[in-house]
């Protein structure tokens, strides 16, 4: 028995002996050391690491050069020198693109056509020596052939016309208002027009009422055969410097913030009722000496509203745009209460005193005080069709006194009582 027990024992043993042996060796796993900063191994890509809540810029494609001009321009593009082409098909310019003109460039347009900037920048740089030309493509041109160039209110900054010729252009078509119409709000200084000749336009050489858009520079340019040189809303004239007009300027609105009017070759006619005064501070509107004001039928200038306002005018005229004036075509000048740092030196005011909108002279005391900021003196009013000046309560006080050397023709210097 005990033979066979231990025979048992030697073969369970002999069968455990080989599953033993089927057991593998495990191989520690291979260390993988750390790549240095900004090295990659080989074969493999480092991922792009974004800041939290940054994008990575753009790349903006290199701009075409050539002589073509697409409908829409979307990407940034350059006419190079020596281009001559005619533009079969309106031009709109988008989505930031920039396009770049050089000297020479001649640009010859089909009727009713234009080149607008809904969101761009046109840089037109020519040189007096080689001009860069905007023309009509009509073998017999005439004024108001195409529309012209126009500029919206996303129109980048830094946009430049400087030695540039537009004629043929301002029709009154597809909204273009001008040779150049520049609409939206808030442009200011984005624009700059120098050195650049407009004419024979249909309609004004340069159209901007936007409120806030006042030009980065205006300024050395010349107007020829054209019914208007510039149509501006009134508180924009302030940054345009000396040009050639030619023609009148045009204005309406009000002038809100303080600023001094260039001298005129050309009289402005004030095609609405204008109003002096600053929303947050007093605006002092200072004209040239000799500046010549023309006011349509029925308006008035009233200095001193909202925040105060003022007027400073020496040897200027404020009378009727009417080509037959007659005495009272236009209301006057209104004196209000927040009225400041007013002075008329040796003006004239002529065809004033019409019966309206509570005029009662060609200047009217309109809740100012006597001696409250307002000086006029050697001022002479002529032809109008009321008193010259109607005073708080028929009181003119020193500025009826022979002292102030106002005087009045053909009608009293102090309108009287009432």
């Amino acid at each position: 028995m005990k033979r066979l027990a231990i025979q048992i024992t030697v073969v369970a043993l002999a069968a455990l002996l080989p599953l033993a042996g089927c057991k593998k060796k495990e191989t520690p796993a291979a260390k993988t050391e750390p790549s240095e900063p900004g090295k990659t191994e080989p074969g493999k890509t480092e991922p792009t690491k974004t800041e939290p809540g940054k994008t990575e810029p753009t790349k903006k494609e290199p701009p075409k050069v050539g002589c073509a001009l697409p409908a829409t321009v979307s990407s940034d593009l350059t006419l190079s020198t020596g281009c001559s082409l005619t533009v079969e098909e309106n031009v709109s310019v988008s989505e930031g693109a920039v396009v770049t003109i050089q000297p020479g460039v001649k640009l010859s347009f089909k009727s009713d056509t234009y080149l607008w900037f809904n969101h761009g920048r046109l840089v037109a740089k020519g040189t007096k020596e080689a001009p860069i030309t905007f023309t009509s493509a009509n073998a017999t041109a005439a004024a108001g052939d195409w529309v012209g160039l126009g500029f919206e209110g996303q129109t980048l900054a830094d946009t430049v016309l400087d030695w540039v010729v537009i004629e043929h252009a301002g029709r009154k078509s597809h909204g273009g208002e001008g040779a150049i119409t520049i609409r939206g709000d808030n442009l200011r200084k984005r624009i700059s027009i120098t050195n650049t000749i407009i004419r024979k336009a249909e309609q004004c050489g340069v159209r901007a009422v936007g409120d806030g858009s006042h030009f980065a520079k205006l300024e050395g340019n010349t107007f020829e055969n054209v019914p208007v040189s510039l149509h501006l809303r009134a508180d924009l004239l302030g940054s345009v410097g000396a040009n050639k007009l030619g023609a009148p300027v045009e204005l309406v609105g009000n002038v809100v913030s303080t600023q001094t009017w260039p001298a005129l070759d050309s009289p402005v006619h004030v095609t609405e009722s204008m109003r002096i005064g600053g929303e947050k501070s007093a605006a002092i509107l200072t004209l040239a000496d000799k500046t010549t004001l023309k006011f349509a039928m029925d308006t008035f200038l009233e200095v001193g509203i909202d925040q105060g306002g003022g007027l400073v005018a020496k040897e200027a005229t404020f009378t009727s745009v009417n080509a037959t004036p007659a005495e009272g075509d236009w209301v006057g000048i209104f004196f209000n209460d927040k009225i400041t740092g007013t002075v008329l030196e040796g003006c004239t005011v002529s065809y004033a005193g019409r019966d309206s909108h509570g005029g009662k002279g060609a200047i009217t005391f309109n809740g100012a005080k006597l001696g409250a900021g307002i000086k006029v003196e050697k001022t002479t009013f002529k032809n109008n069709k009321t008193a010259a000046i109607s005073g708080p309560e028929g009181d003119c006080g020193d500025l009826a006194k022979a002292p102030a050397a106002n005087k009045s023709e053909g009608v009293p210097l102090c309108a009287p009582k009432e």
